[in-house]
């Protein structure tokens, strides 16, 4: 056990968490020296080319989605929009692997073989009140997994 001091006024720490045979964890929202117990996202670990997004999320909102338009293989065909409604994309390169309704997260989109191309990430709150967003409480927070490469995006930094 070691004694941590409390983050500086308004600032977090960030946390990590590890296990063999999976990518490691990355979480700016994590409460030091307060004894809690979170349900996190663990991958495994993926094979050169492939990659993964994960969408965590706070109490608040109760449905968030993600999704990602992607590149067809061939420039001159449209891109494919993976999301809640349409799980794949081209012949399953690009895969909604989970949809989580009850809120919290994770919500995972997994990219199997990249196409040349932008691919383009955005989050939206299902069912949300435009004029009454829970967007400034939602700590909505997407990560970037791949080998020897990753990120953490957050959507609001609260």
């Amino acid at each position: 056990s070691i004694a941590v001091p409390p983050p500086p006024e308004g600032r977090r720490y960030a946390c990590v968490a590890t296990m063999a045979g999976m990518m490691a964890f990355y979480t700016k929202f994590c409460d030091v020296g307060l004894e809690k117990r979170y349900e996190i996202a663990m991958n495994p670990v993926m094979k050169p080319g492939e990659a993964r997004l994960v969408l965590t999320w706070a109490k608040k909102p109760k449905d968030l989605d993600i999704y990602v338009l992607a590149p067809h293989s061939s420039p001159t065909e449209a891109p494919c929009e993976v999301n809640w409604r349409q799980k794949e994309c081209h012949s399953s390169t690009v895969r909604l692997d989970r949809d989580d309704t009850n809120g919290h997260g994770p919500e995972t989109i997994s990219i199997f073989n990249f196409n040349p191309g932008n691919y383009i990430v955005r989050i939206d709150e299902y069912g949300g009140n435009p004029t009454r967003p829970s967007w400034p409480v939602s700590e909505a927070t997407v990560a970037y997994y791949a080998p020897h490469i990753g990120g953490l995006f957050n959507f609001i930094d609260s």
